[in-house]
């Protein structure tokens, strides 16, 4: 833990220490929800392994991913929840097996208001988070489906990964699953993509590098 957040001790802050000696670490499971929406944050997590999606639903159950975690990152939306004291406005779900250091919401506003390197990182982290979310409304707005499709498409396959479901590609997309598998066929039909249950293969890279660059 202590190497991970190697960023602390820069200055040897002894307050940040002791922060993390009595922090908890917490084992996460693939599909276990973190925080959901409206619930009460109590504690300022940050990610030591695995993954963490924190996503938006609508009534009618549309859902939109809206960042992920990885190691070393904390939730922002966690933090403006603990800063403004209101409730976690979206859900955050593990998408593997993982852990987690939780700080009680005390700890995290004495550590915040005594020790300059944790509010480095808390105000750095906040900024970089601010920026992932502004980028992302952008791309909704005014980036075309077919756009976002294929550079969503290409970095599963850079990651290695080809089981991928539409309804995963939508959530990521924040689009309708029907949407997605329209322009799913249609891409097979030009030859980049092939199509198989519970798998999509990219078969043509140049082709949806060209599609993706377009705005």
């Amino acid at each position: 833990m202590q190497r991970l957040f190697s960023y602390f001790s820069e200055d040897g802050d002894s307050t940040v220490d002791m922060l993390l000696e009595d922090a908890a670490v917490k084992c996460l499971k693939p599909g276990q929800v973190v925080y959901r929406i409206g619930s009460v944050c109590d504690s300022f997590l940050m990610l030591l392994a695995g993954a963490v999606r924190v996503q938006l639903s609508s009534p009618r159950g549309r859902q939109i991913t809206l960042c992920r975690m990885s190691p070393g990152d904390y939730c922002g939306l966690t933090t403006s929840c603990l800063l403004g004291r209101s409730t976690f406005p979206a859900d955050a779900i593990s998408e593997s097996h993982g852990e987690a250091v939780a700080v009680s919401r005390e700890a995290f506003h004495r550590t915040l208001e005594n020790s300059s390197s944790f509010r480095r990182y808390i105000l750095e982290g906040f900024s970089m988070n601010h920026a992932n979310f502004i980028a992302k409304i952008e791309q909704l707005a005014f980036v075309p489906i077919d756009t976002r499709l294929s550079n969503a498409l290409l970095d599963f396959h850079k990651k290695g990964e080809d089981r991928v479901t539409h309804q995963e590609l939508a959530v990521e997309l924040g689009t309708a699953r029907e949407v997605v598998s329209r322009r799913l066929k249609q891409f097979e039909s030009e030859g980049w993509i092939r199509l198989s249950r519970g798998r999509i293969t990219v078969s043509d890279r140049n082709g949806l590098q060209q599609l993706g660059a377009i705005r």
